[in-house]
């Protein structure tokens, strides 16, 4: 690779008619690209690419799959009606959409009970627990509604929507009509509009701008890949959009001591490699129980699973470092035929 500035030529669209205006937005911000419309003229201009530098030595390469392990989320329940009864799955991947219309937007796999009432109903309702709800929460994830009884969690309440369940003994719940949806690998990505949001009292911040839910009394739960676990909001570090304050790169040491150095012609970075790892556990298939249904090969994020000439799962040994411990093949497997160990 390269660390010299190059040129090259690319081909550009002028901005689609105003009618297609809305696709565009919307197609640009899934592909990030500029999508072509009928009247989009053409033209070309040249372009300067700044080439990456060497990489600096403390740097290491680790699997791409870490996307899913460097932050830690707010964990929820969504709800929605299946079959004409309340069900609940736990959903790591969850986060607001837009302000305006006031939106969320979240990822599930394509594998859950849940995604059948949302589709149908075209609604859901988002449920935040408590640190001290975190069993609960649990079993939402490892139990499917296909073999246990959501319903009896606790008192389900219904609001505009009618359709969308609520959890009464989460301390937030929100109800959403479904906007958008987004087939994404073995994933879909759900947006919804919020239409009411439901609180209790003693978590509810009254001030000079009208009522806002406090989340260090809420003390919602956050999961992450690191164990994997759930975990706790801890203190605040700077108030959001002031902290900056008179912050100067040019007087901070770090910043200087860390600028990159001289471009050099023809220098090629090698990623240095990541440290050796333990032995960790792997998921394993016992092919006597296996039914070769396939929920393993749709539920692993990280493609790890195919079925054999007979149907039965297969797991790629040789890909084990990429397995994220997600647990998704374990948890759609109808006839618990696959095991972790190392």
């Amino acid at each position: 690779m390269t660390t010299e500035g190059a040129v090259k030529e690319c081909d550009l669209r002028d901005p689609a008619p105003k009618k297609y205006e809305p696709i565009s937005r919307a197609l640009s911000q899934i592909t990030g690209t500029v999508p072509t419309f009928p009247g989009a003229q053409s033209h070309r201009r040249e372009e300067t690419v700044l080439m990456s530098t060497p990489i600096p030595d403390r740097k290491v390469e680790v699997a791409p799959f870490q996307v899913t392990a460097a932050l830690c989320t707010t964990t929820v329940l969504i709800g929605a009606l299946v079959d004409g009864k309340p069900n609940y799955m736990t959903i790591a991947w969850c986060s607001p959409a837009t302000h305006s219309p006031p939106s969320f937007m979240f990822a599930c796999n394509k594998t859950h009970h849940t995604n059948k009432g949302i589709f149908a109903n075209r609604n859901f309702s988002v449920n935040i627990p408590c640190v001290d709800q975190v069993q609960l929460l649990d079993y939402c994830g490892v139990h499917s509604g296909t073999e246990v009884d959501k319903a009896h969690l606790g008192h389900s309440f219904f609001g505009i929507t009618r359709t969308a369940p609520m959890l009464a003994r989460c301390p937030v719940c929100f109800e959403c009509t479904l906007t958008h949806q987004l087939d994404l690998g073995v994933h879909f990505v759900i947006v919804g509009k919020v239409e009411k949001v439901w609180a209790n009292e003693d978590i509810v911040e009254r001030g000079p701008q009208g009522e806002a839910i406090d989340v260090t009394r809420l003390n919602p739960i956050l999961f992450s890949f690191c164990g994997p676990s759930y975990r706790s909001l801890g203190p605040a570090h700077g108030t959001a959009w002031k902290t900056a304050g008179d912050y100067d790169p040019a007087r901070d040491p770090a910043a200087l001591a860390t600028i990159s150095p001289a471009p050099t012609p023809g220098a090629i970075p090698h990623p240095h490699p990541a440290p050796p790892k333990a032995p960790v556990d792997y998921p394993h298939v016992d092919l006597e129980k296996c039914l070769g249904c396939g929920n393993c090969v749709q539920g692993c994020p990280m493609s790890l699973f195919a079925q054999g000439g007979d149907g039965k799962a297969i797991f790629d040994t040789g890909r084990i470092p990429d397995c994220t411990h997600c647990h998704h093949c374990k948890e759609g497997c109808p006839v618990e035929a696959i095991t972790f160990s190392v």
